[in-house]
């Protein structure tokens, strides 16, 4: 059985455990910035103390909540292998850093075997949800977690990716269901909202599909909920698609989830190089902003879009695009993650622009000689753009983002939420990587910073 004790104990342990809470990694300049230019401050980047794991184990999955008092509340799902090559262990584990992370608690075990979680906080209570069926787990931060009935309801269907959003003392879960095919029925994708302590409804659905699935979107803004989903369907699933694509929908409910709007496409008939549709989508997020929703989603490469009303979208624009070389670049991307406040807002994301490669103008495959290894190897990086300098982009003006990581290191699983009028962001990652994550002997560790969303204190890219 995994406990946090063992979580802590010598065994996992490569060194002492650290007795400072901010670890300030070493930040690098991005190297697209005109030299002529004053440079940004960039935010200190620390590491959350106590995750104690080695090289060999990793964090696949971390979600972050602020509190009204400026709590920091964080969850992940850590791998941890063992020494025989059995199966490794997959705790999920909570840790409070306090005051914006100025002192940090112990972790505490919320389940021994678990699944990528998300946290919310309704009403002083710590809600953590994971896994096919939903399962709910609540706690006061300080003391051991106890599960509540799950939220999928008992049968074959299975939820793939879900969001929650924190409705007062209640909370409200939107989710891709995974339906098979049972008899003559054939399988299905659906997406639902429910809540806890409600029924839930089926606001959409889809054609089944193999592919992995990214995590919706769930806001409220303006006294409406709002809701963003990508789903990423198969070739010849729909008429006139030859390839995988991303469906990207919006839809919103004026009666707190009672009710919702027809769906709408936020990307279809927009884009260019024969699509009708984006690729595969890897991550969305939804934000409200002065009276605007912002749409981003991550489908190799940037891409945002806005709208007044939710139902009639901006053209999808590409943010911060960039060009690829043999030696380096790769058009990879990950987690986006987004956050406004009264001062301002940050949008991040992760991609794999200065992703070392092997390949060379004399071996144009990589490899040694001429094999078909990967030439790629893992690393990727952490960028950032206030919202100001977003806005820009979907006018058309060229933005050179902020690079949050050092060079050659790894990060996944981006968030954001607001703090206190700044951004605060939370990845899982590690400092340096080689052609696989653990081969620079770096263990994987929590992440954070704060970021001003204000123009005036970023200061020109």
């Amino acid at each position: 059985m995994y406990t946090a004790a063992r979580f802590r104990g010598s065994s996992l342990r490569r060194t002492p455990v650290v007795a400072v809470v901010c670890v300030v990694v070493g930040l690098t300049s991005c190297a697209q910035r005109s030299p002529g230019k004053p440079q940004a401050l960039e935010p200190l980047v620390s590491q959350i103390p106590g995750i104690n794991l080695r090289s060999q184990d990793d964090i696949d999955a971390a979600d972050l909540a602020v509190s009204a008092e400026g709590d920091l509340h964080v969850v992940w799902r850590a791998v941890v292998r063992k020494p025989d090559g059995t199966t490794p262990e997959y705790p999920v584990l909570y840790v409070r850093g306090k005051r914006g992370g100025q002192a940090w608690g112990l972790p505490i075990d919320v389940d021994a075997l678990g699944e990528p979680p998300r946290v919310a906080l309704a009403s002083g209570v710590v809600h953590v949800l994971f896994g096919p069926k939903l399962r709910h787990f609540t706690g006061d931060g300080r003391e051991a977690f106890r599960e509540m009935a799950p939220l999928v309801p008992t049968g074959r269907a299975r939820a793939l990716a879900f969001d929650v959003l924190s409705t007062g003392g209640d909370l409200l879960v939107a989710y891709l269901l995974e339906v098979p095919a049972e008899g003559a029925a054939q399988g299905r994708l659906e997406l639902h909202v429910a809540g806890t302590g409600r029924g839930g409804r089926t606001v959409a659905w889809f054609p089944s599909s193999f592919l992995k699935q990214t995590a919706p979107r769930l806001i409220a803004a303006g006294g409406r909920l709002h809701l963003l989903c990508a789903v990423n369907l198969e070739e010849g699933s729909e008429p006139g698609e030859n390839e995988p694509f991303g469906k990207l929908l919006a839809l919103s409910s004026g009666d707190g989830g009672a009710t919702w709007t027809q769906p709408v496409e936020v990307a279809h008939g927009r884009l260019t190089e024969g699509r009708t549709r984006p690729p595969v989508v890897q991550a969305v997020d939804l934000i409200s902003h002065q009276g605007t929703l912002f749409a981003f989603y991550s489908a190799f490469g940037l891409w945002a879009s806005r709208s007044a009303d939710g139902r009639i979208w901006s053209a999808p624009v590409a943010v911060a695009p960039y060009e690829t070389s043999l030696a380096r670049g790769s058009t990879e991307s990950g987690s986006v993650a987004a956050a406004a406040g009264p001062n301002g807002g940050v949008l991040s994301w992760i991609d794999a622009r200065f992703r070392k490669s092997d390949r060379r103008w004399w071996n144009p495959l990589g490899g040694v000689p001429w094999s078909d290894d990967d030439p790629f190897w893992a690393n990727n990086d952490v960028f950032a753009l206030t919202l100001e300098e977003t806005g820009k982009a979907l006018t058309g003006y060229t933005v050179t983002p902020r690079r949050l990581t050092s060079p050659q290191s790894f990060a996944r699983s981006l968030r954001a939420a607001a703090l206190d009028g700044r951004t605060v962001l939370l990845w899982a990652g590690r400092l340096g990587v080689g052609k696989r994550l653990e081969a620079s002997d770096r263990p994987p560790t929590l992440f954070y910073t704060t970021f001003s969303g204000n123009p005036a204190e970023a200061g020109p890219p």
